[in-house]
């Protein structure tokens, strides 16, 4: 299984549930993350299918890093690529989740974006953490 927040690799047999106080803990469906703690679904036999059927169009969109954006320009974060405890609790603290729209409205002199209804400014070395399935802009944008 792949976790979808870090994109690391794990074993979903080896995974241990971690939520032995949580109400929901013996009928959830949920498995930890054993290096980011991200929940992630167990992942249903009809998963892959319907995940193929409604999946991303690669066409219309492109994977970069918020600080090679371009201001005004939207997306949705991938993953965040790093191991950095620290910077992964910082970005989740912002919102900055997998499947969260982000629009980045300026580079310079931080890294201003919008998550949600928020909008947050960063380092550059956070935003390079930050992995966006960027929205191709359309033909007659500037029009």
């Amino acid at each position: 299984m792949i976790c979808p927040f870090c994109g690391r690799r794990f074993d979903e047999d080896k995974a241990t549930k971690s939520c032995s106080g949580c109400a929901t803990s013996n009928g959830c469906n949920m498995l930890p993350c054993p290096y980011c703690g991200y929940e992630v679904p167990k992942q249903a036999p009809l998963f892959g299918w319907i995940a193929r059927l409604f999946g991303k169009k690669r066409s219309t969109s492109e994977l970069g890093r918020l600080a090679d954006g371009v201001p005004g320009t939207e997306g949705i974060v991938e993953k965040l690529a790093t191991d950095d405890k620290g910077k992964v609790q910082k970005m989740t603290a912002m919102g900055v989740l997998p499947g969260t729209p982000i629009k980045l409205i300026r580079r310079f002199p931080a890294f201003v974006f919008q998550a949600g209804y928020s909008q947050f400014a960063v380092d550059r070395s956070l935003a390079k953490t930050v992995l966006v399935k960027w929205k191709k802009p359309h033909k007659n944008a500037g029009a």
